[in-house]
């Protein structure tokens, strides 16, 4: 039964329209953030669709003249990595964003900086002119690039075994940057039309996560705190909270003065406040507590809600990402329905696992090494599927189970994407 307002003040109404503002005044701002956020994908999917090429003149050295200059970034620095730092991200052909925090601007633990300049990217290589000496990476001598999701960081992993090194650059440049050098290398080694895909599922996920709008609130659904923004009841609740203080005072008086609640006289009890008929609840769920509210507009790799928006029921929380990764396969016991015959070179499976292209294999099926030769320690590997160079399968990243780092270069293992009916 819901209970009547006798105050004549209006508090339940005074609520509602607090919160209602608050909600929608959200749901702005949530709107405006995703709406940027589609800009941006639209912009960066443009641009990777450009052959971007700038003046070799600035440069202190001469480049060979079939040699093509795709980007120059001064206030760079040249970041080396420690050994044993599992928590870095793996390589993977992805444009990642850089999510901005209050700690987006500190190096990663395990990271130092031990040089700065100007990087260079070419379609060749990698360079960074720096104070202390130059230094470089060509393409062909790379496993692969991995982007750093909370810094402005990249990181270049070498098929020598040299210790992974990298480069930070200004957090503003940090977009364009890691797209001309994701580019740049995927071209080396074509795959641009991997870049290219993912860049089109972030986009297309962008347009389907449109932040729901709010539910409206009404004064029935006012909470008992709520009453307390009230002057009167926040005077009547100090003057509650005063009294057990003042009892306790005046019980030292002696034997004559009145008897408080520590020498048998009636205690004085914080319950329910004048007028309210019943003391709040704490277990009740109301609007406008944690479990409504909306997730965060930025993070939309997650499963958009279509149709009418329960107020009451709780909304996934989506993972943030400028590229979502590609789903997981789901690993079959069975033949698949329809694989294609021509696996480029990889061993027969019923998986459609495969060399030619697809989806990257994150979730390996548990008879993988039944199919293919798989290196030692396989299963404590993390990432994605990778052939070796002497043909056995590992994973891209973790101490164990990935192909040895002087082993050659190391290509993804993909799966057939079925196409949709």
């Amino acid at each position: 039964m819901t209970e009547v307002d006798r105050t004549g003040s209006g508090w339940r109404a005074r609520w509602a329209t607090r919160e209602n503002k608050r909600r929608r005044d959200a749901y702005e701002d949530a709107v405006e953030a995703w709406c940027l956020r589609g800009i941006k994908l639209l912009r960066l999917r443009a641009a990777a669709e450009e052959g971007p090429a700038e003046s070799a003149a600035v440069l202190p050295v001469e480049l060979p003249d079939p040699e093509v200059v795709l980007a120059v970034q001064p206030d760079a620095e040249l970041v080396d990595v420690e050994d044993g730092h599992a928590d870095l991200p793996t390589p993977e052909l992805a444009v990642i964003p850089v999510q901005r925090t209050k700690r987006t601007r500190r190096l990663p633990k395990g990271v130092r900086v031990t040089d700065a300049g100007t990087a260079v990217i070419t379609d060749r290589r990698v360079i960074l002119f720096g104070r202390e000496g130059d230094r470089e990476w060509t393409y062909a001598e790379l496993s692969g690039l991995a982007h750093h999701p909370a810094a402005p960081i990249s990181l270049l992993h070498s098929v020598s075994g040299r210790p992974v090194a990298g480069l930070r650059v200004p957090l503003a440049a940090a977009a364009r940057f890691r797209l001309r050098l994701t580019m740049a290398y995927a071209d080396f080694i074509g795959q641009r039309r991997v870049v290219l895909a993912r860049l089109d599922e972030a986009v297309a996920a962008n347009r389907r996560s449109r932040p729901p709008a709010p539910a409206v609130v009404t004064a029935e659904h006012a909470p008992a705190r709520a009453r307390l923004a009230h002057p009167a009841i926040l005077a009547a609740a100090v003057a509650l909270i005063a009294l057990p203080a003042y009892a306790m005072t005046a019980d030292s008086a002696g034997p004559s003065g009145p008897r408080g609640a520590f020498q048998g006289g009636a205690p004085v009890t914080l319950g329910a406040l004048p007028g309210s008929g019943a003391a709040p609840s704490a277990a009740s769920t109301e609007p406008g507590t944690a479990a409504s509210r909306t997730a965060d507009p930025d993070a939309t790799t997650g499963t958009p809600t279509s149709g009418p928006v329960d107020p009451g029921a709780p909304r996934p929380i989506p993972t943030p990402g400028l590229v979502d990764p590609a789903p997981a396969p789901t690993a079959s016991s069975g033949t698949p329905s329809s694989v294609p015959a021509d696996r480029c070179g990889a061993p027969e499976n019923p998986h459609g696992y495969n060399y030619c292209g697809g989806v990257l294999v994150r979730e390996p099926a548990p008879d993988v090494c039944s199919w293919f030769a798989c290196v030692e320690g396989f299963w404590e590997g993390s990432g994605y599927l990778t052939v070796c160079a002497d043909g056995r399968v590992g994973m891209v990243g973790g101490k164990a189970g990935r192909c040895p780092e002087r082993a050659g270069r190391k290509e993804p293992v993909y799966v057939y994407q079925p196409v949709a009916g």
